[in-house]
């Protein structure tokens, strides 16, 4: 079954781009509580479409590899 959320992604990109100022507002407020993120371990959990994610400034952040990769040691500690 798709996820309900699949069937608007695009469209909830387009509302954002298309209403810049409220899009801005969103991302100042999204950076505010985020706050610092340089030299910290940041987990991106996949909600959404990474509209935002996309727009934040992730130079110096490493990529993990998906979940499902790790030792079941490490799944337990997750």
């Amino acid at each position: 079954m798709k996820p309900k959320f699949d069937g608007y992604a695009a469209q909830y990109d387009a509302w954002f781009m298309e209403n810049e100022n409220l899009f801005q507002s969103e991302l100042r407020l999204f950076q505010k509580v985020l706050g610092d993120i340089q030299g910290k371990r940041v987990l991106s959990v996949g909600c959404g479409s990474g509209l935002f994610e996309n727009m934040i400034d992730c130079s110096g952040i490493e990529e993990s590899s998906p979940p499902a990769t790790w030792a079941p040691s490490q799944r337990s500690a997750a």
